[in-house]
């Protein structure tokens, strides 16, 4: 995640911008970033094609993130959304498995498999709140009212 010296061109003026800080350095070739969310100007939230959800505090240090969750199919994870309070959701590679995690726990919470067995779709991207969670997969869009329990919880 190097970000390498460039000139920008803005309007007339010509910007440098510099690498402020690299987070983690000792990953694997190929464990590639898929999704970032900032949840303050200091914590954010990776997750990618090593399967883990990783929590960063940039205060404290770049090279080391605070917490990770691991996706427990070895499915890369190509989105996350924070509620901005306890709750994580991410989107897997496979059969379009979304997964709610606590940020106060390790494992999963719940998970929801939202195409079938025959087709299996990554979730492209994901939004959800305290009532809804909608989830973007490669034939459909699905949306989930927590506020009626569905049927297929697993």
């Amino acid at each position: 995640m190097n970000v390498k010296m460039r000139c920008v061109t803005v309007g007339c003026l010509l910007h440098r911008l510099a690498c402020v800080c690299s987070l983690g350095s000792e990953f694997r070739r190929g464990a590639g970033v898929l999704d970032i969310v900032f949840e303050s100007p200091f914590l954010l939230f990776t997750c990618g094609y090593d399967t883990f959800v990783r929590q960063w505090d940039l205060r404290l240090s770049p090279q080391k993130c605070v917490m990770e969750w691991e996706e427990p199919h070895d499915s890369a994870l190509y989105c996350i959304q924070t509620d901005g309070n306890h709750m994580i959701a991410s989107g897997s590679s496979y059969y379009g498995v979304v997964r709610i995690w606590d940020k106060r726990q390790t494992k999963c919470l719940q998970f929801f498999q939202l195409s079938s067995d025959s087709v299996s779709s990554p979730v492209y991207c994901l939004r959800f709140s305290s009532s809804h969670l909608y989830a973007a997969l490669a034939t459909a869009l699905h949306s989930l009212d927590f506020r009626h329990p569905p049927a297929n919880i697993r």
